[in-house]
């Protein structure tokens, strides 16, 4: 390692040059980097519901539905009018596979030819009685008016369901800008929902962070620098590392094609943090060692010399704690974990490259911090290091109640998650699904698909009761709006080909009775006679698509009747909610489906899935984060015990991480979870670097307690500086859009504060009390 820093210090210039050739390529990529809210993504295709999902994007021709809502006195004349109209419009949407309102939704009704399929509205209404009439069509067919009319009847929604191939982002800013100039020219209240357009909203609030962070961290550190250095170089060195370090890692990501998401959105912000430490680190040093150097070159190599393996320590112990991620088998974290680890290498590179190439070129210029020996904070590391060997046990009494108070937090942690409440109250997005959680039958969907075996599986009587008993029950859960699928249409014409007898509103048993009525010399005949379940239900979908499409059965049931669905709409998205139903359906379908094939699937089952996967991948992380830092740890000082000091730090932090959690009602979610992972990787560097020092200290005078003070006053100042660097630099993700991420830059802000002051109290307190061996013969060896 010293031929290759002697290499860079050597030769500045052509390092340099390489340096900007790789910045300018990464640069150039940065085009190509496009984002995707999409969180089901993330699932692994081996997983059933996940498996049921994709393939109903396959069966059925409508990938996701968007929702209009319009608010206003819907039934008016005015009214009438202007739902009429937004529909026309939507239908006009190339985007849009059909569009489902009430005024364009089928009316079944029986004639004497058999049944009638009209739409709801077949002409605009002139007069209160046509309204009237409208109002009656629309009861006599109940069956999907919780999606399409509100509770209080003062607002409708539209469904627009959008084919397979539209890119969803570009649908909802149209859709967006046309309900906008609609609103412009009509009375009513306009205004969208639905995953499409929540999906769009989550992408706008992702581009807005990442401007916010990258901008606000360039500034804060910055700030941070100048009051730490009091210089030019100590502000642009460190700066220059953690821009080029986001550059070359978005543009790593452009290049192989790796689109932003929801959990990479925070990378940014983390490699400046996080790289911004060797920088610091080494600028310490440095300033530390200059009123006794006037060589640049000989300066520079003695620091590279010295701390070129606890850079490279910590970085690596970082990236590990970043890799560990992957044991979540979610795509998302995984590529949090990886890009990250990236970005971290990219840093570790430019401190050992850029770092000691710029500093060669440059004068010695001791800042005015460093001209005295003793700053005021090497003055305050002095005196800590004095309090802690006179008063040692009172601070090792005073560290144990913090552990047991936090043990009473920590009993009040609770596992909750919401994607509509990650975004501000006041959010145009946020405030339409709450309103149709409200009003109607609810934004958030559970689909059980019912899979035959072959063509007509869903024309048999029991299939389709089965579907039937399933709505009833779904609809009577607790936050359930409605469920619907084939078995409504059939029991509507079921009713119709009746007579419109609400007795028949039913589906058909397995050997109906039907009866035929007919006249003879004057006498009226009837005769009875029956017929398969199964046959009559054929009929009669027969017959409504003599009267109407079959395409009005699309999202329903595929051409052959092979595959269907039935949709649940549910008032919420919240975990336990979700949960709860969850849990209600598939006990159901346990008891109830007589050798019918169905499963579980849709948003709200992928929405729990990704969450369950990502809060016990987290633990499996944090256990990987904490064996991986002990083992690379252990092997670079030689020790396995050393190895468990530097984990020590790390176990206070997560502690009193998950203890603030538990007292400050901050629930346990996908971004609190990923904090405990991120932070270990992050917060070990601390116990890495007062270790290294200490070590160095106790080789040199042979003393536990007097190399505490010479440590505190190298290793402890950098420490300090640093933490309070990172934390602020964390601190930034409290400008975020979604709350997860606001959380998670307070814990990740805090978890930094709490493993510095581990490592520089637990750490030291332990040593002179215990005085360990595996120090003392680190030392020795390291003078050898």
């Amino acid at each position: 390692m010293k031929k290759f820093m002697n290499l860079i210090i050597e030769n500045p210039w052509k390092t340099l040059l390489a340096l900007l050739f790789i910045t300018l390529f990464f640069t150039y990529q940065l085009k190509n980097l496009k984002m995707n809210p999409d969180i089901t993504e993330a699932l692994p295709k081996s997983i059933p519901a996940k498996r049921l999902y994709d393939k109903m994007k396959e069966i059925f021709p409508s990938k996701d539905m968007a929702m209009v809502i319009y608010e206003g006195n819907i039934f008016s004349i005015n009214g009438a009018k202007e739902i009429s109209e937004l529909t026309s419009i939507l239908e006009d949407f190339p985007e849009a596979y059909s569009v489902m309102s009430p005024t364009n939704i089928k009316i079944i009704e029986g004639v004497e030819e058999g049944i009638n399929v009209e739409e709801a509205l077949k002409e605009l209404p002139s007069s209160p009685e046509d309204i009237k009439k409208w109002r009656q069509r629309l009861n006599e067919n109940p069956a999907f008016l919780k999606n399409l009319i509100s509770d209080d009847e003062k607002s409708v929604a539209i469904l627009v369901f959008l084919r397979k191939s539209v890119d969803e982002d570009k649908f909802a800013e149209k859709l967006l800008k046309t309900l906008d100039e609609f609103s412009k020219n009509h009375k009513g209240k306009v205004f969208a929902s639905g995953q499409p357009v929540i999906n769009y909203y989550i992408s706008k609030g992702i581009a807005r962070d990442m401007g916010v962070f990258f901008t606000s961290g360039i500034i804060l550190i910055f700030v941070l620098l100048l009051l730490i250095f009091t210089s030019a170089r100590g502000v642009l060195i460190p700066l220059t590392v953690v821009i080029v370090s986001v550059l070359w890692t978005l543009g790593f990501m452009a290049f192989i094609g790796k689109p932003i998401t929801h959990a990479t959105e925070i990378i940014p912000i983390l490699i400046m943090a996080i790289g911004i430490a060797d920088s610091i680190h080494l600028l310490t040093h440095y300033y530390q060692r200059a009123p006794f150097h006037t060589s640049s070159r000989e300066l520079v190599r003695e620091v590279m010399y010295e701390l070129h393996s606890p850079v490279i320590m910590t970085s690596l112990t970082t990236m590990a704690g970043f890799i560990a991620l992957n044991t979540s088998n979610m795509e998302s974290l995984e590529e949090l974990g990886i890009f990250s680890a990236f970005g971290v290498f990219c840093a570790l590179i430019l401190s050992l490259t850029f770092v000691p190439a710029t500093l060669s070129l440059l004068k010695i210029k001791i800042g005015k911090k460093w001209r005295e020996e003793k700053g005021r904070l090497r003055g305050f590391m002095l005196k800590y290091s004095d309090f802690l060997i006179r008063r040692k046990k009172s601070v090792a009494i005073g560290v144990a109640i913090i552990l047991i108070v936090s043990i009473f937090a920590i009993s009040k942690l609770n596992v909750e998650s919401s994607q509509i409440k990650q975004l501000p109250k006041n959010n145009p997005v946020r405030k339409s699904a709450e309103f149709v959680n409200k009003h109607f039958a609810g934004t958030t969907t559970f689909y059980v698909l019912f899979e035959g075996d072959e063509d007509g599986y869903i024309k048999k009587p029991a299939v389709l009761k089965v579907m039937d008993e399933l709505e009833r029950y779904a609809e009577k859960l607790s936050n359930v709006g409605s469920a619907q699928s084939i078995a409504d249409f059939i029991k509507l014409i079921n009713k119709a080909i009746h007579n419109n007898d609400q007795s028949y509103y039913r589906i058909p048993k397995e050997i109906e009775e039907e009866k035929i009525v007919y006249f003879e010399g004057g006498k009226k005949i009837e005769e009875k006679f029956q017929v398969k379940g199964e046959k009559l239900i054929a009929q009669l979908l027969q017959l409504y698509e003599l009267s109407s499409s079959p395409e009005d059965f699309a999202n329903f049931v595929d051409f052959n009747y092979r595959n269907a669905r039935v949709a649940i709409f549910v008032k919420t998205d919240e975990d336990s909610q979700l949960r709860k139903i969850d849990r209600a359906l598939s006990e159901f379908l346990k008891k109830n489906v007589n050798g019918v094939k169905a499963e579980i699937t849709g948003m709200a089952k992928l929405i729990l899935i990704v969450r369950e996967m990502t809060i016990k991948g987290q633990f499996l992380s944090i256990i990987a984060s904490l064996f991986l830092i002990w083992l690379i740890t252990s092997l670079m000082f030689r020790s396995p015990i050393i190895g468990i000091f530097n984990a020590m730090p790390l176990f206070f932090g997560i502690f009193l991480n998950f203890a603030t959690m538990g007292a400050l009602g901050i629930p346990i979610n996908i971004m609190t979870m990923v904090t405990s992972s991120l932070a270990i990787g992050i917060g070990v560097d601390y116990a890495i670097h007062f270790i290294h020092r200490y070590i160095i200290e106790l080789g040199s005078n042979n003393h536990y307690e007097k190399s505490i003070p010479q440590s505190m006053k190298t290793s402890g100042v950098a420490i300090t500086f640093n933490s309070f660097v990172v934390a602020s630099g964390f601190i930034i993700l409290v400008l975020s859009t979604f709350k997860g991420v606001k959380f998670m830059g307070f814990l990740l802000a805090l978890t930094m504060i709490t493993t510095a002051f581990a490592a520089l109290t637990i750490l030291p307190i332990y040593f002179i009390t215990f005085k360990p061996k595996s120090l003392k013969k680190a030392g020795q060896r390291r003078k050898e």
